[in-house]
């Protein structure tokens, strides 16, 4: 995400297109994921404004017989808070979103937990605006869904083997933006960033 002026309140999300099914081990085409977690990186940069940024997961509903057409309105959408207003982080850093024993904030609030084993599911990064300009950034990248159980650190890329890697320009084409939300391949460090 790259801001600009936008209203205040203003809610921009970037969404997975369709699903990633979570196998379990009666599952025939995939092999099992015993502790399936959601890994991606981020750098932000929230300035002095007063954006708040968190990722959602819900499990996929499709709308009528289309499969990959979600129906938003019956899915329950759980929230997972991240960044704040006033900070800022240009080293990536690597986020993990447990999917067996999920813990997340309803619509109502509550934090509770859910198993998304077994299950489709959807996910979206989101950000919300605050009354204050400033600095409203931040970047996503390397999304995977991976097994924590046998998990090599050197070599992530397991599990259902897909990792979304903004570097590439073809995988813009599995999300959905809106709002400010930009898909791009450049480096976050610009040259005003760095001290020479």
């Amino acid at each position: 995400y790259q801001g600009g002026q936008i209203p205040d309140q203003t809610v921009c999300y970037l969404e997975l297109r369709g699903y990633v099914h979570i196998p379990t081990a009666g599952d025939p085409d995939y092999p099992p994921l015993q502790e399936p977690m959601m890994v991606f990186w981020d750098v932000w940069d929230l300035g002095a404004s007063q954006a708040v940024t968190w990722v959602e997961v819900a499990e996929y509903v499709p709308l009528g017989g289309i499969s990959l057409a979600p129906n938003r309105a019956a899915m329950q959408w759980y929230r997972v808070p991240m960044r704040q207003g006033g900070s800022l982080n240009y080293n990536w850093t690597r986020n993990t979103v447990d999917l067996t024993n999920f813990q997340g904030y309803d619509a109502g609030g509550n934090l509770v937990s859910v198993d998304f084993s077994g299950k489709k599911v959807a996910f979206r990064f989101a950000m919300v605006h605050g009354a204050n300009a400033g600095n409203r950034e931040w970047w996503i990248d390397d999304i995977q869904i991976v097994d924590r159980v046998g998990l090599d650190y050197s070599d992530i890329e397991i599990g259902l083997n897909q990792e979304y890697s903004f570097n590439l320009n073809d995988d813009d084409q599995y999300f959905i933006t809106t709002g400010q939300w930009e898909l791009t391949a450049d480096n976050t460090v610009r040259s005003d960033d760095i001290d020479l």
